[in-house]
């Protein structure tokens, strides 16, 4: 009886210990940044018009994001895209519009410009790992004179679940919050308007 109880104790501890290493193992191990992801082509809602045939320079998408706290870091739950994230969205934005017939060149009457102010990711590991992701974006239309013929602040987030949390989840969950956020931009009224 003795030797039963141990063998069954024994037992216990051994899968209790194996549980306990597969959990730490399926944990998300996130670092501060990640690659920037390729964003999914934005689409533009049946019925709003971006007149083709014009042409119009994309500026600079400068990098206004918050650094990540030491103390966030620490945590380990938070990523964002690396220092090439601007590229990403300026290239997200050009095929979109290109999509469209809108054509990009270097000096035009229009000039398309911004700021990523937000793009990020908070992993969070529980029996199953999930994220959420937000991008926040503000894109400015300055004509030949210099004046600001558009401006706004768009959104756009993700939430996921999955049984294990991978790279690849983290990045495609990014790539569709910058995507929704870009959407915002090309369904706006108003900045159709200065492309008309």
């Amino acid at each position: 009886m003795l030797f039963q109880l141990t063998y069954k104790g024994i037992m216990k501890g051994i899968l209790l210990s194996l549980s306990i290493i597969l959990a730490i193992s399926c944990s998300p191990v996130v670092q501060p940044t990640i690659d920037s992801p390729e964003i999914p082509l934005a689409r533009i809602e049946a019925g709003n018009k971006i007149i083709s045939n014009q042409t119009v320079a994309i500026g600079t998408i400068a990098n206004a994001r918050p650094k990540i706290s030491l103390e966030d870091e620490k945590k380990g739950t938070i990523t964002h895209p690396d220092n090439y994230a601007n590229r990403s969205v300026e290239s997200a934005l050009i095929q979109a519009l290109q999509a469209r017939g809108v054509a990009h060149t270097v000096a035009s009457q229009k000039t398309i410009q911004g700021e990523i102010r937000n793009w990020r990711s908070v992993v969070h590991a529980t029996q199953s790992g999930s994220i959420e992701s937000e991008a926040t974006i503000y894109v400015s239309v300055i004509n030949a004179r210099g004046q600001r013929e558009f401006e706004g602040v768009f959104q756009g987030s993700r939430s996921s679940s999955f049984p294990i949390v991978s790279k690849n989840d983290i990045k495609d969950s990014l790539a569709m919050a910058m995507k929704q956020a870009l959407e915002q931009l090309l369904n706006d009224p108003a900045f159709q308007a200065v492309l008309r």
